[in-house]
């Protein structure tokens, strides 16, 4: 799906610009996207991180960080589009002569892609409010309570972010792939596994999400934790390429 909506193919242009590479357009292709697009849902995630604490601070309360929640829009917009991607992409792709293993890279390679860029901007958002509230004399405590956030590394604050959009992403393709190959009942019974890391990763990495006292973040070293992290985003790129493999190309239908 491109930034107007249509459907992404395969297809490749009869006469090849210098430098085109047919094999790797799909992923250009998912990761611009979802560069361009989500500089929408990235501006009102600002918008509602630095937005809300002001005005409560202007009026006499008492700021809280909302990052961690203003931030659930671009990881579950990764999810989406990626979802949205691989349902409504794979059959116009495959018709057009690109392999489904080439199709599942591809698609793959854009998501992660997409999430280092995404985790780029959270992690500079992320010192940005760390800032702001150190600049305004403020506690940097999360909503209800929750201690706040690690502001650094700044480098691994960086990463932690980039694997949880990552896993969004690729837990998306993982969902739509299984639901292609398998259909609704085995989608459905695969969510847990599919789309279940969204809810695991997070709080085995240390710098994105304010966490309780006893959380697996504060008993898992954090090289642990990264590398289960990790293991989980290669798990879930393995299981849309397993389920992809073998999968029937559908007739697009109209109503």
């Amino acid at each position: 799906m491109n930034q107007d909506g249509a459907t992404m193919t395969a297809s490749t242009p009869a006469t090849r610009r210098p430098g085109h590479r047919p094999d790797t357009v799909l992923a250009r292709v998912v990761t611009r996207t979802a560069l361009r697009q989500g500089t929408w849902v990235w501006a009102i995630a600002i918008a509602a991180t630095f937005g809300i604490s002001l005005l409560v601070g202007h009026y006499g309360g008492t700021p809280l960080s909302v990052l961690s929640t203003a931030i659930q829009g671009p990881r579950w917009y990764l999810f989406v589009m990626l979802l949205v991607i691989v349902l409504a992409s794979t059959g116009p792709s495959v018709a057009h002569g690109m392999t489904r293993r080439s199709f599942t890279r591809q698609v793959c390679t854009g998501a992660v892609l997409a999430a280092l860029g995404y985790g780029l901007v959270a992690s500079l958002v992320h010192a940005a409010e760390r800032a702001l509230f150190l600049t305004r004399g403020w506690d940097h405590v999360a909503v209800y309570g929750r201690r706040a956030v690690p502001a650094g590394p700044w480098a691994l604050v960086a990463v932690d972010h980039a694997v949880v959009l990552a896993t969004f992403a690729l837990s998306g393709v993982a969902v739509a792939a299984v639901f292609y190959r398998w259909g609704g009942w085995a989608g459905t019974l695969a969510l847990p596994v599919t789309a279940g890391p969204v809810l695991v990763v997070p709080a085995l990495v240390a710098h994105v999400e304010p966490v309780e006292l006893g959380n697996a973040v504060d008993t898992v070293p954090y090289p642990a934790g990264l590398a289960l992290a990790l293991a989980v985003c290669a798990a879930l790129w393995g299981l849309a390429h397993l389920a992809l493999r073998g999968a029937r190309v559908r007739p697009t239908t109209t109503s």
